[in-house]
Parts: structure tokens; sequence; C-alpha cells
């Protein structure tokens, strides 16, 4: 827990020195907080149904706020964006929860990530879709471990500075541990909704 207040302290002091410009066309920042659920079991043999078995699958964080971003754009439909999110981990993988006894655990992950934005190309009503790419590094339990993530999801503007924001994530755990001993088998699978401010 000391590791989400030290990022969440980071977060608020970044915006503490940032000023709102709800009305400005030109808002190049956006801050989103939400929650996040973790499945352990996704990867590239899972089935896309498996991905949405929520009930046996999905760790779902306890805290209203679990997971924070804030991003910049950067011209030419890019952004970059630093995001931390925090779970506790009490549904594993079948081989995992055989060596581990299925204890309850806290995961922690800091990305950085490059979206680029799809609305130019299409918008589905009033969502803008988009979708990204970047590094990752998490902790959890006694595992620590650097991921490469992809990313798809949309932003959903109520109006100039208020929306929602939904977001996949793949993690693929590049850890040189066996596969075997891995608690998440090589690969998550994160699920965010956020609410979003543009200044």
């Amino acid at each position: 827990m000391k590791k989400i207040s030290v990022l969440f302290t980071i977060f608020c002091f970044l915006l503490g020195n940032i000023n709102f410009y709800g009305q400005d066309s030109e808002n190049k920042w956006q801050f989103s907080f939400g929650v996040n659920a973790v499945d352990l079991d996704a990867d590239t043999s899972t089935k896309l149904t498996e991905f949405f078995d929520i009930q046996d699958n999905w760790n779902v964080s306890k805290s209203p706020i679990s997971m924070i971003s804030l991003s910049k754009y950067c011209g030419n439909n890019i952004s970059f964006s630093l995001s931390g999110s925090f779970n506790t981990i009490s549904k594993y993988v079948p081989s995992a929860a055989a060596n581990n006894g299925n204890p309850t655990n806290e995961f922690l992950a800091v990305d950085a990530m490059l979206k680029y934005d799809l609305s130019n190309v299409f918008t589905i009503v009033k969502w803008e879709p988009f979708v990204g790419i970047g590094p990752g590094y998490t902790w959890f339990d006694d595992q620590t471990y650097m991921t490469g993530n992809l990313s798809v999801g949309a932003n959903y503007w109520f109006s100039e500075v208020f929306g929602l924001t939904l977001m996949a994530d793949f993690k693929n755990n590049y850890d040189d541990i066996r596969e075997s001993l891995k608690y998440d088998e090589g690969g998550t699978m994160r699920w965010s909704a956020m609410l979003s401010m543009k200044f």
C-alpha cells in the first residue's frame, strides 16, 4: 500500500501544478481515474468468450479508485500516457493456484503508453476509439517483471471537459522464470473504466 500512496501523491502533485482550461479548444492533457479488473487466466491461447468470464477469472478491486492515468497530446493523433493501477488478486489460473496455495495478494502495475487516436478514421456515435502500445512494470507478491502492453479503448465525452474512458490492456509477462512458475502463466488482461477530465 505504501507504493500506492506514493504513486497517488505524485499524480496529485502534478495536477496541483497544472491549470485547468475547460473552455480552451486545445486541451492537451487528460487525467483519468476509476476502477480496474485483472484477469490472470489470459494468454494467446485464451478463447474470446473466456476473456469475459467475470465470475471465475476477474479480480475486481474493492477500492472505488484503483487506477489513475495522466496523458499529454503530442500531435498527429498521438498521446503519451503514464498510469498506475492496483488490485487484490484471489482468482488464479489453475496451475498457479496449485503452486502457491491460492492466497490473496496485492497486484501493482505502472505503465507507459503511446496512444493513437482513431476518431479521425471512424467514430461510433460519440465514442472516440484508440489503440496503444508500451512497456510496464508489475509487482505481484514475490514476482516483479517487465511487461509489453497492447491496449484498445474509447473515450466518450459528456462535455468539453468531462468524459468516460473504457480500456482493455493485454500485458505480456517478460520475466525469465519458467512459464509454469509464473502466477499469470505469461499474460494478464486488465479491464478499466475511468472518469476523465481534459485540461
